[in-house]
């Protein structure tokens, strides 16, 4: 389901605004104390969230029920799987995030940054890229790997106050996440488990302090990580686009009878 109240090129404009709104309050408030920095971010993140609401016309990006073929029922369960891996270590982190001093700036960041992010990526972003590819086959993967491409060049900017190698480390995984992140907002039809997923992700002790990556990893344990990440990804994208096209061809048809 597209909304056409704006153009391609006229989303692709608000996200250029949107992004430069919420980097340049980052370097507005930067001496300011984290709780008025992340609350100031918070708000900028809420009504960000609002502004491209009003432009999507909806969180929905189908109004038809999706129902999965076998191999992508079992792409689901592996892509699951591939999301317990990742959020892992989320126990451990919510308990130090509790103990810290600044544990309700630290909410409210990742908080802005769940919110704000997906709403300009996995939302405005990817309604974008999904009218580009609408006549293809595959139109939900080339949307899914597009919208996920921009998310992770995003992350350039962080070469600004950290190491170049492990800005080059986070702008590859910031793809593979955005494209994990784009299979469930598609496959869910909603934006409130990507938001859910991307706090709980950022959300960290001291996160309202510092927010550079220090080190960087050993490439290739690194690589063959969010490599297989990316595959699991990207087969279930392709899995799923066949499910849709199965659900398409049988419309016509009924349509035709």
């Amino acid at each position: 389901m597209i909304n056409r109240r704006f153009s391609i090129s006229a989303k692709f404009i608000f996200a250029v605004v949107f992004i430069t709104v919420y980097l340049g309050e980052d370097l507005v408030l930067k001496e300011t104390t984290p709780l008025v920095h992340a609350s100031v971010r918070a708000l900028v993140a809420i009504i960000t969230a609002g502004a491209v609401y009003y432009i999507i016309g909806t969180d929905k990006i189908r109004n038809f029920h999706v129902t999965f073929t076998r191999s992508t029922r079992i792409w689901c369960v592996i892509l699951g799987l591939a999301f317990l891996i990742i959020y892992m270590n989320l126990p451990g982190q919510i308990m130090n995030l509790m103990e810290s001093s600044t544990v309700v700036a630290d909410i409210l960041m990742a908080f802005s940054a769940g919110m704000c992010e997906e709403f300009i990526f996995r939302g405005l972003l990817l309604s974008a890229c999904l009218e580009i590819f609408s006549r293809s086959n595959l139109k939900y993967t080339l949307t899914a790997c597009l919208s996920a491409l921009f998310f992770g060049m995003f992350h350039f900017v962080n070469a600004l106050h950290q190491p170049i190698g492990a800005t080059i480390q986070q702008v590859i995984y910031a793809c593979v996440l955005g494209m994990l992140l784009a299979a469930v907002r598609i496959s869910t039809n909603t934006m409130g488990w990507v938001v859910l997923l991307h706090w709980l992700y950022d959300a960290s002790a001291g996160l309202s302090v510092n927010t550079s990556a220090t080190g960087t990893g050993l490439w290739a344990p690194f690589l063959i990580f969010w490599g297989l990440l990316l595959l699991v990804a990207l087969l279930f994208m392709i899995s799923y686009d066949h499910s849709t096209n199965r659900i398409s061809l049988s419309r016509d048809y009924i349509s035709r009878s």
